[in-house]
């Protein structure tokens, strides 16, 4: 019995490590996201001020 609650936890683990894995992703995508709209308003600004 002690067997399968270890194999139960580790892929309770797996399917964590799993799930922050795909956040991670997303996170960053929105990040890159968000700094490439930050740059564009930048450059824009920029043009308007010349």
């Amino acid at each position: 019995m002690d067997g399968t609650v270890g194999q139960g936890g580790a892929e309770q683990a797996r399917r964590c490590l799993g799930l922050a894995g795909e956040e991670e992703q997303q996170v960053r995508a929105l990040f890159e996201q968000s700094l490439a709209q930050f740059e564009q308003e930048l450059a824009l600004t920029d043009a308007g001020a010349v």
